[in-house]
């Protein structure tokens, strides 16, 4: 039996499991519901034909629940974000963030590889986390800590050449 044989057999089997079409009018009453939470809740109780449980085509894969109220102003009228409202947005930067850390490593720079961790003069403790490794002979270096792609960070040492990707253990 030939390789393609065998794929269009499959293809043609699952041919047969495709559903047939969605509700369009349940989809198009759904697409005008305002609210985020209920406009997802409407969509979730669209039963798709032969997705759901296997003894019911058209059984919804998730029953709808209830549809979360929407944040309320607090005293002081701000705003106050509903559960997992900051999903997200954990590595978005506050206003006036600092771009650079600029201090000291406390005591000698040695050997330094991946896991390897350095105390600053202010008290942050920074962990090699990639590949970088090294072999110096320093005392008290400066360092800066500099933003990077991603949420990552790279430590530069003055007298060192690599510049480790590091992230902040405390």
């Amino acid at each position: 039996m030939s390789m393609k044989f065998t794929v269009l057999c499959g293809l043609a089997a699952a041919s047969l499991a495709l559903p047939a079409r969605a509700d369009t009018a349940a989809i198009q009453r759904c697409r005008i519901v305002p609210e985020a939470a209920a406009r997802l809740a409407c969509y979730d109780a669209i039963a798709l034909p032969g997705i759901g449980s296997r003894a019911g085509w058209g059984a919804p894969v998730a029953t709808p629940g209830p549809v979360a109220a929407p944040a309320a102003p607090s005293a002081a009228g701000a705003v106050t974000p509903p559960p997992g409202g900051n999903f997200g947005f954990e590595n978005r930067l506050p206003e006036g963030a600092p771009e650079v850390l600029t201090s000291r490593i406390v005591g000698e720079v040695g050997f330094f590889e991946s896991g390897t961790r350095f105390t600053l003069e202010n008290g942050q403790v920074w962990q090699v986390v990639d590949g970088t490794r090294g072999a110096y002979n320093l005392t008290n270096p400066a360092v800066r800590i500099e933003r990077a792609l991603l949420g990552s960070f790279l430590l530069r040492i003055d007298g060192v050449n690599q510049t480790p990707r590091v992230r902040r253990i405390r």
